[in-house]
C-alpha cells in the first residue's frame, strides 16, 4: 500500500521574489493605463485637440490619424476599458498579497479586456503581443501558484 500525496489548488501561496518583481511591474503599467484610458475617456474632445495640436512631434506624424481614429470611438469605451483594468491592478494586488483569489479574478477580467475591444472594434483590435503576454501571466501565475502554495493538505490515496 502506498500513500501519493496530491497537490491541490488552495486559497494561499507565498509569491517568490521574480513573481513580486513582475507584479510590481504590472501594478504600475496597469496604473498609468487606467490613468491614460481615463482620461481619453472623460476628456476625449480635448485628447483629439492634443493629437492634433502642433505640438506633436514629427515622427508621430503618420500615427496621427490612427491615433484619432482611435480616440474617436465612443468615450464609454475608454470607460469600461479603464474599469476592467482596475480590476485586473486589484486583481495583481490580490495575487501580490498572497492570496489565490487573485488569479481567478485576473482570468475573467484579462478574458473580458481582450474578448471587449474586439466586440467594439472589429478585427483591428485583435492584439496578438496582448494575448500573448496575458497567456504567458496566466500560465506562469498558475504554475506559480500550485509550487508555492502555504496549506498543504495531505490526500490519502489506496493503491492496490
Amino acid at each position: 500500500m502506498k500513500i501519493l500525496k496530491v497537490k491541490k489548488f488552495e486559497k494561499g501561496y507565498k509569491p517568490s521574489l521574480l513573481t513580486k518583481i513582475i507584479l510590481i511591474i504590472c501594478i504600475i503599467t496597469y496604473t498609468l493605463l487606467i490613468s491614460i484610458n481615463t482620461f481619453i475617456g472623460l476628456f476625449n474632445t480635448y485628447a483629439q485637440d492634443l493629437i492634433n495640436s502642433p505640438n506633436l512631434p514629427n515622427y508621430m506624424y503618420f500615427y496621427r490619424l490612427k491615433i484619432l481614429e482611435i480616440i474617436s470611438y465612443s468615450p464609454f469605451y475608454f470607460i469600461v476599458i479603464a474599469i476592467i483594468q482596475t480590476f485586473i491592478l486589484l486583481s495583481f494586488v490580490t495575487l501580490h498579497r498572497g492570496f489565490t483569489t487573485g488569479y481567478y479574478s485576473y482570468l475573467i477580467a484579462q478574458t473580458c479586456a481582450i474578448i471587449i475591444p474586439i466586440l467594439v472594434m472589429g478585427k483591428q483590435a485583435i492584439a496578438i503581443g496582448d494575448i500573448m503576454i496575458s497567456i504567458f501571466l496566466i500560465v506562469y501565475l498558475f504554475i506559480e501558484l500550485i509550487r508555492n502554495q502555504t496549506k498543504s493538505e495531505k490526500i490519502k490515496v489506496k493503491i492496490n
